[in-house]
């Protein structure tokens, strides 16, 4: 059977806009068996045969949740169908009748919580110890206490299920590492080696706790560990003195739970953090960053590690939740680029390359991280001249953007294109015109001097149009000017409707071009709100389009330049007068536009052009708020 959106596109268009990605997911898959896909199907979704994407488990998780649960057309593969079903239920891949073939629940866990993790914890702790020795200030934090896992005697086996404070303590206690001494700081447990009762005894009485107050006992399968208990109402008593051995140097790697020290627990000393957790939340990863990142007055120039622990799988269809957790927790906060000297955000300044990996790839990613953090002498120069290099010296949010999100080829070939014909065709009319005038009046002038001459008329008459152009060349010629120009028409319009604070003319838009080929632009001078309203602004304007009120259309040139079409945004296209004055500025600055209100028939159907026209938008990187130091 042959769907319907495959054999007659043309005549299913409104339902395929409300379902683009399907018709996507269909393409996608017969590509990638083999199959012809028919002109009228990628013309619908304004793709060409060179773009369609590789198959991958979004594309089938996509197509399957589709085929099996949403479409009722298929009613003659029923039975394969069902017999999908039922083996996609038994692997645990369908989720409210949705099919998750990347992040099922159960798969999420198993990464997050691996306990493959306890060996890289290991790993990096005696990378660590053997560098830095009695240095070493480290803690690791993790989500929970797995106190029922402690071993009851000496003989007992190790075999964990889950990654926590015991696993964590258990595996780094019987790997012996030297130079390291471990603990434990938790609401439930705490645990201190034999070698650091001494110390806990000196700051307890430093800290005025009385010597009945507190108990230490040795753990029952290794003598060299003791657990300790404190009595009697001391105010972050334990925290405290824990924290004073840690300190000292009576324990040097200390295992902790985020709960109890990921907010608020001031340890300056720290100068490698683990973060075992499975936490990817903006507050919750810059309050656990926050524990290392501290200033330490003895030593002024002090640097520390933070070490992300990511479970990834291998191979085309990974790398995974657990690698997006790490790329969520990294979009939260900045940090100097590996690759060269600058500082933002994300995971891209980690230079690990974009995924997927094989398991070479990680094997020299995880070879290069230990490298820079043995490197703390390079660290700190990294930061000094990625500093040195900012121009503005000031942290901005802007808006990276692909290439082909811009309207620079449009104005180029359209725009730009039209006004050269235009000032040629113009230029023909009155040259000829006045050739034919000239020739009724006999003249003694040498005919040449009179054909120069109609000719220098011709052209002093069409100039204005090749200026014109000449001028918006200038304007839109690059990608990062193109971009400044759009983002001078949003300023502009977004103090006309009164969101913005200051004059738009006492801003500044500024727009420069990543080694990747994107686009970074921002806004100098403005708070943070009116920072905010512009990216949030922009963004929308160069995202496909889905259901605006207003939107901007420019049609093609005859039939040889493309067209395009862009979003009003929310905020300026409420009201019909915000929305004539964007397009006014953006016919100023960009290129001439029609404003087409999509509430009507006739703006219904051009809404549907746009849409048709834009699903190749679904193919593209989109835009994404990024933080950098300029």
């Amino acid at each position: 059977m042959i769907h319907p959106w495959l054999r007659s596109p043309d005549s299913q268009v409104e339902e395929i806009l409300d379902n683009p990605q399907y018709l996507s997911s269909l393409v996608v898959y017969l590509h990638a068996v083999g199959e012809e896909v028919s002109t009228d199907v990628l013309h619908t979704l304004g793709l060409s045969r060179q773009r369609i994407p590789a198959l991958d488990l979004e594309w089938l998780e996509i197509l399957l949740s589709h085929c099996l649960y949403e479409d009722q057309r298929s009613t003659d593969s029923e039975a394969v169908f069902k017999t999908l079903r039922r083996e996609l239920l038994e692997l645990g891949a369908v989720e409210h009748r949705r099919i998750k073939l990347r992040n099922p629940a159960d798969h999420m866990k198993l990464l997050t919580t691996s306990v493959t993790k306890l060996k890289s914890i290991q790993d990096i702790v005696a990378l660590k110890s053997g560098a830095q020795g009695n240095e070493l200030r480290c803690v690791v934090l993790t989500d929970f206490i797995r106190k029922a896992e402690m071993p009851k005697n000496g003989g007992e086996g190790a075999l964990f299920e889950d990654i926590g404070v015991v696993p964590i303590f258990e595996t780094l206690r019987r790997a012996e590492l030297a130079n390291v001494r471990l603990g434990v700081l938790s609401g439930s447990l705490v645990i201190i080696p034999g070698s650091a009762e001494a110390i806990l005894r000196e700051a307890a009485v430093a800290l005025g706790v009385r010597p009945t107050d507190l108990s230490v006992t040795s753990l029952a399968h290794d003598v060299n560990y003791s657990t300790v208990e404190l009595h009697g109402e001391y105010h972050q008593g334990m925290v405290r003195l824990m924290t004073c051995v840690f300190d000292r140097g009576g324990i040097t790697a200390l295992v902790g739970t985020k709960s109890l020290l990921g907010e608020g627990w001031d340890a300056p000393c720290i100068n490698t953090l683990i973060l075992a957790s499975f936490v990817g939340s903006y507050v919750l990863s810059n309050q656990m960053r926050g524990r290392s990142i501290r200033v330490n007055p003895d030593h002024p120039l002090k640097t520390a590690n933070i070490w992300h622990l990511v479970c990834v799988e291998p191979g085309m269809f990974g790398p995974g939740e657990d690698y997006e957790l790490l790329v969520r927790r990294c979009s939260a906060f900045v940090g100097v680029s590996a690759t060269a000297r600058k500082i933002e955000n994300g995971t891209e300044r980690l230079g690990f390359g974009q995924p997927p990996f094989s398991r070479e790839q990680i094997m020299q990613i995880n070879t290069k991280t230990c490298g820079r953090a043995l490197n703390r002498a390079g660290l700190r120069t990294s930061w000094q001249e990625a500093l040195a290099a900012g121009t503005n010296k000031e942290m901005v949010d802007g808006l990276k953007a692909a290439e082909e999100a811009l309207p620079r080829g449009f104005v180029l070939t359209n725009t730009i294109t039209a006004l050269l014909v235009q000032a040629w065709f113009i230029f023909l009319t009155v040259f000829f015109s006045f050739l034919r005038g000239a020739a009724r009046f006999p003249s003694s002038q040498d005919g040449l001097a009179r054909l120069a001459a109609v000719a220098a008329l011709a052209a002093a008459i069409s100039l204005p149009w090749a200026l014109l152009a000449l001028w918006r060349f200038v304007r839109h010629g690059t990608p990062e000017r193109s971009i400044r120009e759009i983002g001078r028409a949003v300023l502009e319009s977004l103090e006309y409707e009164g969101c913005i604070d200051r004059s738009a003319a006492q801003l500044r838009i500024y727009a420069n071009r990543n080694d990747d080929g994107s686009v970074f632009c921002w806004v100098g001078g403005a708070s943070g709100r009116d920072q905010a309203a512009f990216l949030r602004t922009l963004r929308e304007i160069l995202r496909p389009i889905e259901n605006p009120r207003y939107f901007l259309a420019r049609k093609r040139l005859w039939r040889i330049f493309r067209e395009d079409y862009f979003a009003v945004p929310d905020i300026l296209g409420r009201k019909k007068e915000f929305a004539e004055f964007f397009a006014k500025r953006w016919g100023r600055l960009v290129g001439p536009v029609q404003l087409i209100y999509a509430r009507t028939p006739e703006g219904r159907r051009m809404l549907l052009r746009a849409r048709v026209h834009s699903l190749a938008g679904a193919f593209q990187k989109r835009s994404e708020r990024v933080s950098c130091w300029k």
